[in-house]
């Protein structure tokens, strides 16, 4: 009997130690290619709100892009189809602590990161509505929020934390060399000294603008 008590705890011991709690990080980054404003100027920390999150518009991610890019000139309705899972503007600092972690490493180039654990994400109904969701950072300036840059990538979800190895990141990378980037709304400047990613001052006129130039709106990475 005692042999098998101490049989028993050691399962018990070991299915605990196979469930324990792990960090999970939702991560946003563009540190190879700096974003800038709709004058050209990088932007900084503390005047532009990057919001990381979903947009809800369809569960087919080309159709929602384009849901977005049609509604790119009301704020109210992409607002009303985007859930927010954090927000940053660079000021955050990076303790690597639990919550959000920020900063800008050098003008138009930053990085930020949701830190949690997977108890913690599934236990939040909001959180937990956008595992396995395209993530999207959609950055505003914060004195007029129609100036703005929305920002995805093919096959990019937030992560569910479901697996400590498979699925406990994930980062959406704004830079030139990730193929699978997509430039919803902004302009992908590959023709600039910086090969910058350039926020639009008012998407509507923006596309009227831009449209020939076919610079903004859903646009797949050179290869």
């Amino acid at each position: 009997m005692k042999k098998s008590i101490l049989i028993t705890m050691a399962l018990t011991a070991g299915m605990l130690a196979s469930a324990h709690a792990f960090d999970v990080y939702q991560q946003v980054e563009a540190l190879d290619n700096p974003v800038v404003d709709a004058s050209g100027a990088f932007i900084t920390p503390g005047n532009f709100t990057i919001r990381v999150g979903t947009f809800n518009f369809s569960a087919n991610f080309t159709l929602n892009n384009a849901a977005i890019q049609a509604n790119a000139s009301n704020l109210a309705v992409l607002n009303g189809n985007f859930t927010d899972v954090f927000s940053f503007d660079g000021t955050e600092g990076d303790s690597a602590s639990l919550g959000v972690n920020a900063d800008f490493t050098a003008p138009g180039n930053f990085y930020a990161y949701l830190l949690t654990t997977n108890t913690t994400w599934q236990a939040n109904a909001t959180w937990n509505s956008t595992s396995a969701r395209p993530m999207y950072a959609w950055i505003q300036r914060d004195s007029n929020f129609s100036e703005m840059g929305i920002f995805a990538a093919t096959s990019l979800n937030f992560a569910g934390a479901t697996d400590e190895i498979t699925d406990a990141t994930a980062n959406l990378q704004i830079q030139e060399s990730n193929n699978a980037l997509q430039v919803v709304v902004g302009i992908d400047r590959t023709a600039t000294a910086n090969n910058d990613f350039q926020l639009v001052p008012e998407p509507s006129s923006a596309l009227l603008i831009l449209g020939g130039l076919a610079a903004v709106g859903l646009r797949r990475r050179r290869a």
